[in-house]
């Protein structure tokens, strides 16, 4: 079963928008979610996906985890890495996991 891969903890969290009380906005990160996942190597064939398509980003590690609110431009931390979301699939459509695409903030 995937879940007893499930190793590693991760913490999501997505910049969110503010409207402040004088009317100004104010943009901050907060916590989507505190899961288990597990943080693979991306394969040769995601990173010669994102190189065929002249996308600039730079793929280095794919994420298993269950079905979650994930979204591109979510912000993954795993241990001292910050990892930020490029590409989310759910390769069953089945409600069974997502596989992420992240690239390493440095």
């Amino acid at each position: 079963m995937i879940k007893n891969l499930y190793i590693h903890d991760l913490q999501i969290q997505r910049k969110v928008v503010e409207r402040l009380s004088d009317g100004s906005f104010q943009e901050s990160w907060k916590i989507i979610a505190n899961i288990k996942g597990r943080v693979v190597p991306a394969s040769l064939q995601v990173q010669e996906f994102y190189a065929a398509a002249k996308d600039l980003k730079n793929v280095r590690y794919t994420v298993f985890c269950d079905v979650e609110d994930i979204q591109e431009n979510d912000i993954i931390f795993f241990e001292e890495k910050q990892m930020k979301v490029v590409n989310v699939r759910e390769p069953s459509h089945m409600g069974h996991h997502l596989e992420i695409d992240c690239e390493e903030i440095i």
